[in-house]
């Protein structure tokens, strides 16, 4: 994996957390973002709790505080 530097210190969210989302979630963690991870599935969001990540829905949070938006709708 190659960490995403980009955003560290900053605020990402993820939205979907289906194999391209966890990859990038772990990358943006990895490079030091502040990682904010949701999935409407249970099953999807476990397996990114496993890996390591912080759940967080970002359907209730306001969008303008975060650096960036990846969209991984699966």
């Amino acid at each position: 994996m190659i960490p995403i530097t980009e955003y560290a210190g900053r605020d990402v969210a993820v939205f979907g957390l289906g194999r391209t989302g966890l990859s990038a979630a772990k990358a943006l963690k990895a490079g030091g973002a502040r990682v904010h991870a949701w999935d409407d599935n249970e099953e999807t969001r476990a397996k990114a709790e496993a890996a390591g990540l912080t759940l967080s829905d970002i359907n209730k949070r306001d969008w303008q505080t975060f650096a960036a938006l990846v969209l991984s709708p699966g």
